[in-house]
């Protein structure tokens, strides 16, 4: 079998065979050869980074070696297929119910300088605020170089932005031989010489950080809104915090705009900020509704832009990075945070599937967006570093170096 389109014939020979039941082995086949298929009859361009061979090679291995693969290693093998393909909206989701990975009572989360533990249970708590440096003896460096085999990316962001999940996932480590059986426990080495077993348990998880008065910054807020707004008045600055480009059937996102121009005082010379570091995508036309809304009121001189900025990061992804673009574009607001998840020129509008016999889910992009002014990852035009002290202190980076501009 040397190409997809052999794959694919295997597919359809599965499903007009007469067999009432296949075994397991058969099943997974199955599901391997049919997504094959799809990548070969809906993606515009699969081979754009790797080679036809390779990719048929890596879809024929995995069906070989299909009897002495745990469930999870297949699905986690079927995504190790699609990142060679260096699209990140190419992927299936490997962490849903069907693909049988867990998780250990601990969160995760990159900052400048590494890995720090901001979730855990009861008995990881001594982790919090932490660095991580190795898993069961090996470096988290090296660790992480393997994770990043099994997820479809097309920058070290988007990596960054969902890798969280995998070093917490006994599963995971089991696939890249880190533990050596997904029953056991995980021995976490953290700097000042802390070292915690985490296992497969219940309990509640304690954020970091826990202070007696709670004031999460801005961006930690309304989390289960698609957009909001609130007029900072001391600072004299509207912030805008879009995080799905989605329209809420609530509050449409023209309306919410008109309030959040209504809100600023006549005749105010206007700092204004639309946060989309956690905008992983939508509908654009979304975004279309708020830039014209604004564009209409900059138009008729009610309200003077004083100067403009887009908060960008690992998460600004898709549709969010689109909306990113079109803020650049305008050549009033400048881009601030880190790069972004996605480059410009990037695979998208994504066609969804469920694989036949695991029902695992997936989506497969449909169409090339090129951006010829920038080639390579989209960049702050003002490059601001995240720590863990930021983060400990309750503090925005992000707007608080915005708020420190004069």
């Amino acid at each position: 079998m040397g190409t997809l389109r052999t794959l694919l014939l295997i597919a359809c020979a599965f499903r007009l065979a007469a067999q009432p039941t296949l075994g397991r082995d058969d099943r997974w086949r199955e599901d391997i050869a049919a997504l094959a298929g799809i990548i070969q009859q809906r993606h515009p361009d699969p081979v754009r980074n790797v080679s036809r061979e390779q990719l048929a090679t890596a879809f024929e291995t995995l069906s070989a070696q299909v009897p002495t693969l745990a469930d999870y290693q297949i699905v986690l093998g079927m995504n190790r297929a699609l990142a060679l393909m260096g699209d990140a909206h190419t992927a299936l989701g490997a962490f849903g119910a069907a693909a049988g990975v867990r998780f250990f009572p601990l969160r995760l989360r990159h900052f400048a300088g590494g890995w720090y533990a901001v979730e855990a249970n009861a008995r990881l708590t001594a982790a919090l605020g932490k660095r991580l440096l190795r898993i069961e003896g090996r470096p988290i460096e090296e660790i992480m170089e393997q994770v990043a085999k099994l997820i479809p990316h097309e920058n070290d962001q988007w990596v960054l932005a969902n890798a969280g999940n995998y070093l917490i996932s006994p599963e995971v480590l089991h696939t890249l031989g880190v533990v050596a059986d997904r029953n056991a426990a995980a021995a976490y080495n953290f700097e000042g010489g802390l070292t915690l077993t985490a296992r497969i348990e219940g309990g509640t998880l304690f954020r970091y950080p826990r202070p007696g008065a709670p004031d999460p910054p801005l961006s930690q807020r309304n989390r289960e809104y698609f957009y909001w707004f609130r007029w900072l008045e001391q600072e004299q600055l509207l912030y805008i915090k879009y995080d799905v480009c989605q329209q809420d059937p609530a509050l449409p996102m023209a309306e919410m705009a008109r309030q959040a121009l209504a809100a600023v005082p006549a005749g105010r010379p206007l700092r204004f900020v639309i946060d989309l570091r956690d905008n992983t995508g939508g509908n654009s036309a979304v975004t279309l509704e708020l830039l014209n809304t604004l564009g209409e009121a900059f138009a008729s001189g009610r309200i003077q832009v004083r100067d403009a900025y887009g908060i960008i990061g690992r998460n600004t992804f898709s549709s969010g990075l689109l909306a990113a673009l079109e803020l650049r574009s305008s050549g009033v607001v400048q881009l601030l945070g880190e790069t972004a998840g996605q480059p410009p020129n990037h695979f998208g509008d994504v066609f969804s599937f469920t694989l036949p016999n695991s029902r695992i889910g997936g989506q497969v992009s449909t169409r090339e967006f090129r951006n010829p002014t920038i080639p390579g990852d989209l960049t702050p035009d003002i490059p601001v570093d995240y720590t863990i002290e930021d983060w400990a202190a309750q503090r925005d980076a992000y707007l608080d170096a915005i708020l420190r501009r004069p």
